[in-house]
Order: C-alpha cells, then sequence, then structure tokens
C-alpha cells in the first residue's frame, strides 16, 4: 500500500481534538502528535467537546473567510468572532485553536471519490 504524505493544513473540528494523555517518560501522545509527525504543518484543534451546531456555523465561517484569501489565523478568528457577537457563550467559540505554522502553502481542496 503506497501512503501519501499529510496535508499542509489539518481541520479537526471533533470534541477535544486537541487532547492528549501523558505517557511513562513524560511523552505527550494525542491527535496533534500524530498528525504532525505524519507531516502535517497546521493544525486546528478544539481543547473541549463543543456543541455540534456551534461547531458547524464556526467552521462555515472559517471556511468562509478562507474562501476570501485570510490567512488560518485571521479566518479562525472570524469565526469565532462570528460566533461571539451573535450571542454565543465562548463554550462554543473559544475551543477551537491553531497549532504550528500560521502560513502554510495552501492549496485548493481535491474532492474525494466515494468508491463503491
Amino acid at each position: 500500500a503506497h501512503l501519501r504524505p499529510a496535508p499542509a493544513v489539518v481541520v479537526l473540528s471533533g470534541c477535544e481534538t486537541a487532547s492528549h494523555r501523558l505517557l511513562p517518560g513524560d511523552e505527550l501522545v494525542g491527535f496533534a502528535r500524530a498528525w504532525f509527525h505524519a507531516g502535517a504543518r497546521t493544525l486546528v484543534l478544539s481543547l473541549w467537546p463543543v456543541e455540534d451546531t456551534a461547531a458547524y456555523h464556526l467552521m462555515r465561517a472559517f471556511y468562509a473567510g478562507l474562501a476570501r484569501g485570510d490567512r488560518l489565523p485571521a479566518a479562525l478568528r472570524y469565526s469565532a468572532l462570528s460566533l461571539r457577537d451573535g450571542g454565543a457563550h465562548p463554550l462554543h467559540w473559544a475551543a477551537f485553536v491553531l497549532v504550528g505554522d500560521p502560513d502554510p502553502p495552501i492549496q485548493p481542496a481535491v474532492r474525494s471519490r466515494s468508491v463503491t
């Protein structure tokens, strides 16, 4: 099997994707470490569980910012502020963080085909 390298930017919008655990020897293990080890340069992760509808709206605003040409940090900030300004509690918008290179090379998304 041929493995493709990880994309430069990985967005993990699920709950607590930035969580990790400490193993004997003080080694942090988690999603972030695995993606960086696989070659990702930038990760967008959540620090705690976020309600699905709030995560949906935040991610829509995030990708809208990227489509406008915003840098990753600006797009994430814009998306958080859009929820905050709409009256959402910080629990619903402050969980998402950007880790790694703030200016990785971004290529247009390639749509995958489902195999039946």
